[in-house]
């Protein structure tokens, strides 16, 4: 596990759970879009930038500090940006939350995360992502119903998804 301090502050720590195939979803959802930056998709190239932002701005600030705040940054260009509540509480679903990036004609960049503490630790337990093509997706659904199965045995077995 990966412990960051800030001006002697603990930040909360982003883990990327495994799935039941020993995979970590959002860290490969995330590495498939750094290929696609990399092969000069100038939408993937845009987006991740804001993503990692995102869940700087997640871990650095915690939860429930970074909650429906306004993220303003740079990205690698140097270029300005905003990103309106970047973390959001999904309150039919409690106590799952979403990491948030748009981009207009590109889609909705959605992360499903938790907060689990261990140890005095606040760690945020990123489960699966998607881009969504619009605001009602079944299959943003599907991802949100299976971290909501996987938090009831995450809560049983917390080594199994992630290092402790």
């Amino acid at each position: 596990m990966m412990i960051y301090i800030a001006h002697g502050i603990i930040m909360a720590v982003i883990e990327f759970a495994l799935d039941e195939h020993g995979q970590q979803p959002v860290l490969n959802h995330l590495n498939m879009l750094r290929a696609q930056a990399q092969a000069g998709d100038l939408d993937a190239l845009w987006i991740l930038p804001r993503i990692t932002r995102a869940m700087s701005f997640v871990s650095r600030h915690g939860i429930p500090d970074s909650l429906d705040k306004l993220l303003s940054d740079t990205d690698d260009n140097g270029v300005a940006f905003t990103l309106a509540k970047p973390v959001k509480e999904l309150v039919h679903h409690h106590p799952l939350l979403e990491l948030r990036v748009n981009r207009q004609g590109y889609g909705a960049f959605r992360a499903i995360f938790f907060v689990h503490k261990h140890e005095g630790q606040q760690i945020l337990v990123f489960t699966r992502s998607i881009l969504k093509q619009s605001k009602s997706s079944i299959a943003f659904d599907i991802v949100v119903h299976e971290t909501e199965a996987m938090f009831s045995d995450f809560k049983i077995n917390p080594g199994k998804y992630i290092n402790l």
